[in-house]
């Protein structure tokens, strides 16, 4: 991002990106998770007000970065969640899974079975061919005169 790179733009970058998130009515939910993605790896703890507005008015998909208090952590503005988070459609369908699976389900943590190893035949080098014997081409010709060169 520009205003991680170039620190003398940071700035203008924060207020960019606000100005645009203040739209955050006319704008899908999408647009301005993203805009508060990008807000969020600048640390700019100055635009929380309009942030929370956005979450507040409901116009802020919470798949893509989370919830208020999600933001407010990574903005260093609280240090812990005081309420449990809202279930999404990601952790709805996780749920519906287990409930599938039952005592099948993979476990994540779990390290995935060793692969097995090929099996392949090493190569083996051509025997070479000296310079003054018979090209193995059958010309007749001496190697060095014939495919040798």
């Amino acid at each position: 991002m520009i205003g991680e790179r170039y620190p003398d733009t940071y700035d203008e970058c924060v207020m960019r990106l606000s100005a645009q998130l203040e739209q955050h009515a006319t704008q899908t939910e999408t647009l301005n998770a993203f805009l508060i993605s990008a807000l969020l790896d600048l640390f700019a703890e100055e635009a929380a007000p309009i942030i929370e507005q956005a979450f507040m008015a409901g116009h802020v998909d919470e798949e893509v970065q989370g919830d208020w208090e999600d933001v407010q952590i990574e903005l260093r503005l609280k240090t812990h969640r005081d309420h449990p988070r809202k279930p999404t459609r990601l952790s709805k369908l996780g749920d519906r899974l287990q409930a599938i699976w039952g005592a099948r389900a993979p476990d994540p943590v779990a390290s995935p079975a060793p692969l097995p190893k090929p099996s392949h035949t090493p190569f083996v080098a051509a025997t070479k061919v000296g310079r003054n014997e018979p090209c193995p081409c059958g010309s007749g010709k001496k190697s060095k005169k014939c495919c040798g060169r």
